[in-house]
């Protein structure tokens, strides 16, 4: 009897024994899992996850170190949530000294290519995520997804909203949240700057600005230029016009709206690159028939950098401030000592 009963307790033991074990192997495997992991903590190989602009939804393991964005747009927003290192490479344009706004982030990364990339050459590139603009047709997305690659899918960005929107989803793909948040900080920072003095100009002391590229006058109202001018505090003189996108403004309905203010570039980097803008710009305020606009006839020409007017990244803060201090430079002056 007293060696059954010793018999009886052993067992009884082990049990406990190997109940403990199993549940130590339970937890074990529950943390290597990675189960129970917040979103957007790319930390220490702990998985996330994102939906992009069409819903789909990319997981990640670990924070990518070798990304492509396929915009000069999306490259200025990448830039400022990551170091170089993790850039796999830029376009040409990036590197563009004069006209770039990432040149100096540009030429730390290691390789540069060609600004329009085929499917075949970004896979080459071995990317551990793409982000890529889409626009009507998503085949790429769907190749690069079936070779494995993360994609993270944006829509072409035509609102404010939907620049801080892409800046925050491109932050939260790359495992930098809270860097995105900075960058966004940031920007609002520089708009509640030119608010503060615009709001300050009556609506019938607003002036009208015409926006040239090396095409003509641009900035219909369903584009974002108009939401940069209104930003600005400026009326869009295209939007004024009736300019529906793809059309020409001809030179009457230029005499009728009668703007403020001519805009062109400093120089000619996206409408038509390499282009004489002195040339062009002397021939537009020379036309005989331009005369009687008020921005011939006052010499109200304004020049900001080609990139500003088609900032789909967080630079459109620096193209509504530039607009707006250089059309109301007199009301920046005296709100100077406020910044």
């Amino acid at each position: 009897l007293p060696i059954l009963m010793k018999w009886e307790i052993t067992m009884e033991f082990s049990k406990k024994i190997m109940a403990a074990a199993g549940g130590l192997l339970v937890l074990v495997l529950f943390l290597f899992s990675g189960c129970g992991v917040p979103k957007g903590n790319g930390a220490s190989g702990e998985a996330y996850r994102v939906t992009d602009d069409f819903g789909t939804v990319v997981s990640f393991a670990k924070k990518p170190k070798r990304i492509y964005a396929t915009t000069l747009g999306l490259n200025e927003i990448l830039a400022a949530l990551v170091p170089p290192e993790r850039i796999v490479a830029v376009p040409e344009s990036a590197l563009n000294e004069k006209d770039s706004l990432i040149y100096e982030e540009a030429r730390k990364v290691e390789k540069a290519v060609p600004d329009h990339l085929s499917t075949e050459q970004i896979i080459a590139l071995k990317p551990d995520l793409v982000l890529l603009q889409s626009n009507g047709d998503r085949s790429e997305a769907k190749t690069l997804r079936d070779m494995g690659i993360p994609v993270c899918e944006m829509k072409v960005a035509v609102t404010y909203d939907l620049v801080v929107h892409h800046i925050q989803t491109a932050a939260d793909a790359t495992g930098e949240p809270e860097k995105g948040k900075e960058v966004i900080a940031a920007m609002e920072n520089k708009l509640e700057k030119v608010n503060s003095v615009i709001s300050e100009i009556p609506e019938e002391k607003r002036k009208i600005l015409m926006a040239y590229s090396m095409n003509g006058v641009f900035g219909s109202k369903d584009g974002l230029f108009h939401q940069i001018c209104t930003m600005a505090g400026v009326k869009n003189g295209a939007a004024v016009a009736g300019l529906e996108r793809g059309e020409h403004l001809s030179k009457e309905a230029i005499l009728a709206v009668n703007p403020d203010y001519f805009l062109f570039p400093e120089r000619a980097f996206v409408s038509n690159p390499g282009g004489d803008i002195d040339r062009y710009v002397e021939e537009v305020v020379t036309d005989p028939a331009l005369q009687g606009v008020k921005a011939v006839q006052k010499k109200q020409i304004i020049k900001i950098k080609d990139r500003y007017r088609y900032a789909t990244s967080q630079f459109l803060a620096d193209a509504v401030y530039e607009i707006a201090s250089k059309v109301y430079s007199e009301e920046f002056k005296k709100a100077s000592e406020k910044f």
